[in-house]
C-alpha cells in the first residue's frame, strides 16, 4: 500500500493520514496492529534487502516496540531486566 511506503519512509502519521484523507487514529492502529514486522522492515529496507538486513530490521522495530510499552509505566522497564536475569 502507498500509505505504508509513506509510513516507512519515516513519514509523519498525521501527515499520511492528510494525504490519503483518512483518520489519523485509523492510520496509526492501521500501521501498529495491523501490519506485521516483517512487512515494516520489507518496506524500511526495500525490495532488494537480504534475509540479513531484514532480521536486523525486525529487531530493531522490536525493540522499539519495547521501549514503547514501557514509557507509559515507568516501573516496568528495569523490572522486566531482572526478570531477563539482567
Amino acid at each position: 500500500m502507498q500509505i505504508e511506503r509513506l509510513l516507512a519512509d519515516e513519514a509523519s502519521i498525521k501527515g499520511a493520514a492528510r494525504k490519503f484523507a483518512i483518520d489519523y487514529h485509523a492510520a496509526r492502529r492501521h500501521w501498529i496492529n495491523h501490519v506485521s514486522a516483517e512487512a515494516r522492515a520489507a518496506y524500511i529496507a526495500g525490495a532488494g534487502a537480504t534475509k540479513d538486513q531484514l532480521e536486523a530490521i525486525v529487531a530493531d522495530e522490536a525493540l522499539a516496540l519495547l521501549a514503547v510499552g514501557t514509557l507509559g509505566d515507568p516501573g516496568s522497564g528495569p523490572q522486566f531486566s531482572r526478570q531477563a536475569g539482567d
